[in-house]
């Protein structure tokens, strides 16, 4: 509420109970009950809400979550199409606190939206506490398993080259988890079409990560040796569902494989996903491929794969609004491995994939796997996990999209050179308009015991800029919008939005004791981030699909010049260092510094600017400690737009972290803490997702001392 980021997740209490029951040979039961602030949940009913001023109103369903003890942020559609977004709001002695909000796209009004008055309204309170309960029937060949509670990980993830099921982001909720939205009927005569909504699904997850937007339904595994096959079948539950057999929606995949020959494997798959309105399917979403892997030789090996997908849209509507669409998907890849007989190996990639501006597979998401992710952009000497590196790369796959891609992993001289070059070319489907080129090389050389160079150069390119729309922003996310265009009136046309980087490293070993390392790079690659926040959205009320129309909400950027991120961009130099002393194996003491010449650069990773000293301390097997303070240097970016961007206060920051853990026994660790830092690398908490060696979530000392005790009980 003091606009300062104190909020820290892991402070509650759990209780949780893990219990597994085999009653007979074949069967078993699983079930998990936990008790904590993420149990309890709560809805106000749907209300109706009047605007402040009359002619508007909205339906709208509080829900509280006992982990913020308020009720969710969410956004609701008026009656005339305007957007209210409702923020957190408290709740006290079992009702919400009056709150006032305003429409965003204030149609009618040339002040600041129309206002809404949201009452005091009593919460009807639920404890759920059982987040896993299923049955197990074993055979030896088989198995099926009955959920009636399960997280995503029940959700069939799909081995064939489209992946058709479960394809996603490795931080990413599952798509099986997503909300189905019916159509819309606003004023003016136009409708926002049903979809799928990520919203509930990303909000609802504990401090852990686990999503808590759960499934229920059944699935079957079977191996009978040349053949292979597996079924789910679901329907996503939401802590705030009324009702447990009334869902919105059912999503379903079935993988069936055989082995034909010793070289030839042929398969097919099979979506569906069906939108539900009071029980009755209003939304129909179908996806069928078929596909087949061949061994050429020891070394390579072929797959394709060929999809079509239909829909069917406001089925439930008149024959107006109904919509049929069908779409077709193609990819063939090629694959080979070369063994340098202990001196290195060869890895190549080839592949071709197409998917039709209409090709809607419901139960995958491509369009955060499509682009480089933002720390796969920067040279480190950091080891992270070998299972991120698959998604470091983007493959440029997504619907109306075409991609070529190669790639070529090398490592001769005995494992001590590795180069990894890979190149991506993108066309629209639809009428084949160049979309992007993107080529990287990296090359990494152990030029001896103590010292290690690396390098990286990578190209962006992108067609000449059309006006007022913004070239490249990634992973941006319009719910049901086939590859979207942002708005950016700063663009100006045929201007060249290519990006370039240049990089190169040196880690010097100097003896046991010393390692050293340093950084640059050149590059006019503008980060996303803080630039994406400088965002908004417009309603355009003219838009018509086949004399329809269809409610459009067309997302805008600005500000973008202020920051440096029109282009033709201008180059800036990014060098980062690490000197890192460890005496003996329990003591590491690490200076890390970087000078970033983009100036508006934020602390999600280690590029910020920022000098900053590391001490990790094991004192023994049982007590180790650890300390960090950061000078940091950012710019306040909420005074930069407060001030219409003529205020441009570099402020000087200092962050102090400390922290003790004290292990009581193998399975139990109490933890004492000071102060806020990123999950990195080389912090005290390193999670399976940290991609980078720092990073500062607060710029300022929180001032807040927090004790733990984790562990099985």
């Amino acid at each position: 509420e003091q606009l300062n980021n104190t909020y820290d997740p892991a402070i509650y209490d759990q209780y949780l109970l893990n219990v597994d029951f085999a009653p007979a040979d074949k069967f078993n039961f699983y079930t998990q009950i936990v008790a904590d602030p993420w149990s309890w949940v709560g809805t106000t009913g749907e209300q109706i809400q009047q605007s402040d001023i009359g002619g508007e109103f909205i339906r709208y369903n509080l829900k509280y979550f006992g982990a913020f003890n308020s009720a969710i942020n969410e956004n609701y559609r008026t009656n005339t199409g305007d957007s209210v977004g409702l923020p957190i709001i408290k709740v006290h002695d079992g009702h919400t606190t009056q709150q006032v909000v305003h429409g965003f796209f204030d149609f009618n009004q040339p002040t600041n939206g129309i206002p809404f008055t949201i009452p005091e309204l009593d919460v009807d309170y639920e404890f759920r506490p059982i987040r896993k309960f299923w049955m197990d029937y074993n055979e030896d060949q088989w198995h099926a398993r009955v959920f009636a509670l399960a997280d995503q990980t029940q959700a069939l993830t799909t081995d064939d080259p489209l992946e058709l099921s479960n394809h996603r982001d490795y931080w990413q909720q599952s798509p099986w988890l997503y909300q189905y939205v019916p159509v819309q009927y606003f004023t003016d005569g136009s409708i926002k079409r049903g979809y799928y909504s990520d919203s509930l699904s990303f909000l609802a997850r504990d401090s852990e990560g686990n999503r808590l937007v759960l499934l229920r339904g059944a699935s079957v595994e079977a191996d009978l040796g040349s053949t292979y096959l597996a079924a789910t079948f679901a329907s996503p539950y939401t802590p705030w569902d009324e009702k447990y057999f009334a869902g919105d929606n059912v999503p379903g995949a079935v993988r069936l494989k055989h082995q034909a020959t010793n070289r030839l494997m042929v398969g097919g798959v099979y979506t569906f996903r069906s939108g539900l309105i009071d029980n009755g399917m209003a939304d129909v979403g179908q996806v069928l491929g078929v596909d087949a892997k061949y061994q050429i030789n020891e070394f390579t090996d072929m797959k394709a794969e060929m999809a079509t997908s239909r829909r069917e849209k406001e089925i439930k509507t008149n024959d107006f609004i109904i919509t049929d669409t069908e779409g077709y998907a193609y990819r063939a890849i090629v694959d080979s491995k070369f063994d340098h007989k202990g001196d290195g190996e060869t890895k190549l990639h080839l592949s071709f994939t197409q998917m039709d501006q209409h090709f809607e597979p419901l139960l995958s998401r491509y369009t955060n796997t499509r682009d480089d992710h933002f720390w796969g952009k920067n040279l480190t000497f950091m080891e992270y996990s070998p299972e991120l590196e698959y998604f470091r790369i983007g493959d440029g796959i997504d619907a109306n999209r075409m991609t070529v891609r190669f790639n070529w992993k090398e490592k001769i001289f005995r494992d001590s050179f590795f180069n990894l070059f890979d190149v991506r070319n993108v066309h629209k489907a639809s009428n084949y308009a160049y979309k992007e080129t993107v080529i990287r090389d990296e090359a990494t050389y152990k030029i001896s015991k103590k010292w290690t160079a690396k390098g990286m150069f990578r190209w962006h390119g992108m067609p000449k800029t059309t006006r007022n729309v913004e070239p490249f922003i990634a992973n941006f996310y319009v719910a049901d919008v086939v590859d979207p265009e942002f708005q950016n009136l700063e663009i100006r046309e045929d201007l060249n939005a290519d990006r370039f980087t240049y990089a190169g490293g040196l880690q010097y070993q100097i003896n046991k004791q010393w390692t050293a390392e340093g950084i640059i790079q050149l590059t006019n690659d503008i980060p996303d981030f803080p630039r994406g926040l400088l965002n908004s959205t417009f309603r355009n009320a003219n838009d018509r699909v086949d004399s329809l129309l269809i409610d459009h909400i067309t997302n805008f950027l600005y500000g973008q010049g202020h920051l440096g991120a029109v282009p033709p961009y201008e180059y800036f130099t990014v060098t980062r260092e690490r000197l890192i002393y460890k005496p003996e194996d329990r003591l590491t003491v690490t200076i890390h510094a970087a000078q970033n010449g983009y100036k508006y650069a934020g602390g999600i990773d280690d590029n910020i600017n920022h000098q900053g000293l590391s001490i990790a301390y094991e004192y023994n097997e049982k007590l180790s400690l650890f300390v960090d303070g950061s000078h940091l240097n950012v710019i306040d970016l909420p005074k930069l737009i407060a001030t219409n961007y003529t205020e441009h206060d570099f402020r000087d920051h200092y962050n102090f972290y400390a922290s003790a853990d004290y292990r009581l026994n193998s399975h139990q660790l109490f933890r004492a803490e000071y102060g806020v830092l990123g999950l990195g690398a080389d912090t005290p908490q390193v999670s399976v997702y940290s991609t980078t060696g720092i990073s500062f979530p607060t710029i300022d000392t929180e001032h807040l001392l927090r004790v733990s005790l984790t562990g099985e009980f």
